[in-house]
């Protein structure tokens, strides 16, 4: 197991004791950035409520994992994401953004990367008709599609050995 693969599995059982065991409504969005030296690794609770604030979380994560010449790090979070069919993908412009559509799905989203690759893991949020999240799913992703500004230019590539 890698370095990304260790951040995804213990991202997602992060989220399933905050939002399954310990019954949580909501989970608190985090980065995990794992120190280069002999720091300890740097977990940062998010707490931001437009997209200025959600910019100045990004660049202070970046900004920390700079200092301490991170070698990895992930982003944990909740999402809207959309499941748009094959022959809509070159229309998706014209489509409500994902929390508004009405088709859309709510994820637990973790991305994590070395600076160098990227993988991710979504969760899918399952609630029960009163509205409780019941269950967590893992719904496949391709890969090559997550990026995006909570993740990309986290963490500085390591040189090749």
């Amino acid at each position: 197991m890698d370095i990304i693969d260790k951040l995804l599995t213990t991202g997602e059982a992060h989220a399933r004791k905050i939002l399954l065991e310990l019954r949580q409504k909501e989970l608190t969005p985090l980065y995990h950035i794992v120190s280069g030296g002999k720091e300890p690794d740097a977990l940062i609770p998010c707490h931001f409520a437009n997209n200025i604030e959600k910019q100045i979380t990004f660049l202070n994560a970046k900004n920390i994992a700079r200092n301490m010449k991170a070698i990895a790090g992930m982003f944990i979070g909740e999402s809207w994401m959309l499941s748009v069919p094959e022959d809509r993908i070159r229309t998706i412009d014209q489509e409500p953004r994902p929390s508004q559509h009405p088709d859309r799905i709510e994820v637990v989203m973790l991305v994590a990367t070395t600076g160098r690759e990227t993988r991710s893991r979504s969760l899918r949020i399952i609630r029960n008709k009163q509205g409780r999240i019941i269950d967590l799913v893992t719904d496949p992703i391709d890969p090559g599609i997550i990026s995006g500004g909570m993740i990309d230019g986290l963490i500085e590539p390591q040189p090749a050995h």
